[in-house]
């Protein structure tokens, strides 16, 4: 019982970091079926995180706040495309110079 509650102080205080693997679960579970779901499916989570470091002695691997993103790409490309659209804009894609740096790198000068 105390693990659970653990997981659910988590959820309702808000003390998940902004850019992970949970919160990006919250808000897309949050965005279709409501605040209360997403709260469960989240806490949810967290007991099958805790369940499965217990039971296989490993630790937990980050996904990514961007790991729905990744999963399906040409999802969120063509739903971002559709989203610009529906805003009156015009979009046309290329693909990005096979030397360049990914959107959102920060190079380090050495």
């Amino acid at each position: 019982m105390r693990q659970r509650r653990a997981g659910w102080e988590q959820v309702f205080t808000g003390r998940l970091p902004k850019d992970n693997y949970l919160t990006a679960l919250f808000y897309r579970i949050a965005g279709r079926q409501g605040l209360k779901k997403a709260t469960i499916a989240v806490a949810h989570q967290l007991l099958r995180i805790a369940y499965h470091i217990i039971r296989d002695g490993g630790s937990y691997r980050e996904l990514g706040g961007n790991y729905f993103d990744r999963l399906h790409p040409e999802r969120t490309r063509n739903r971002l495309v559709r989203r610009l659209e529906n805003l009156g804009l015009e979009v046309t894609l290329q693909p990005r110079n096979p030397g360049a740096a990914p959107a959102g790198s920060n190079p380090v000068d050495s």
